[in-house]
């Protein structure tokens, strides 16, 4: 096997969760211990400025159609506050890289970590944080040896799937900056979700053997 990590990123609803499912079975029919790790909303020192973000109004939820929630940080109207949210999920992504995702004897597959969290970071803060020392540092804390999958859907098809994404304010955006990751980045393979799983799995599979 050519990656010892498998590290797959992308919007919600794109199904992300499906195709981690049965990469893992996969990899265990062929004599891979695996273990799935997720990365995103490490809320170590971040917490106080989320409770911060709170009491100014620039943190809160709303309710869908269907009575769940989505929070939305709107830290992007304070440049202060945008820095130091910043500065602690990335120190919190250290933390979480020591707890969840050290180097264990088995295949390590990894959902939301850096290039999700990077995606979560300027969409909250609007910061330009594509080619900056905010990226070098999150996508340092991947595994060695990690192959990075972005898994992608026409938005259309994302709302087909999941309906209530339709109210989510940023399923758009979070999507343009997907695409300019796996457009812009060597090293992270871009797949369309719209075939079957068993389609999608294999082409992931052969990347991990060395194919592509």
């Amino acid at each position: 096997m050519k990656y010892q990590a498998l590290y797959i990123c992308g919007s919600d609803g794109v199904g992300k969760s499906t195709i981690i499912q049965e990469c893992s079975k996969v990899l265990q029919q062929r004599g891979f211990k695996t273990e799935s790790v997720w990365m995103r909303y490490n809320h170590y020192t971040t917490k106080a400025v989320n409770g911060l973000g709170r009491l100014l109004g620039l943190s809160y939820y709303e309710t869908l159609s269907d009575g769940s929630k989505i929070g939305y940080h709107d830290y992007w109207r304070s440049r202060l506050l945008s820095w130091i949210f910043v500065i602690t999920t990335a120190f919190d992504l250290t933390i979480a890289v020591r707890l969840k995702a050290q180097r264990r004897d088995s295949f390590l597959i990894v959902d939301r970590h850096a290039y999700d969290i990077l995606v979560d970071l300027m969409v909250d803060t609007r910061l330009p944080l594509m080619n900056s020392w905010v990226e070098r540092y999150l996508v340092s804390h991947l595994p060695e040896r990690c192959c990075t999958v972005c898994l992608s859907l026409p938005y259309k098809e994302i709302v087909r799937r999941r309906s209530i994404l339709t109210e989510d304010r940023t399923v758009k955006e979070r999507l343009g900056y997907y695409k300019r990751i796996s457009d812009e980045r060597d090293g992270v393979w871009e797949l369309s979700n719209t075939e079957s799983v068993t389609e999608v799995v294999n082409k992931i599979v052969s990347i991990l053997e060395g194919g592509g």
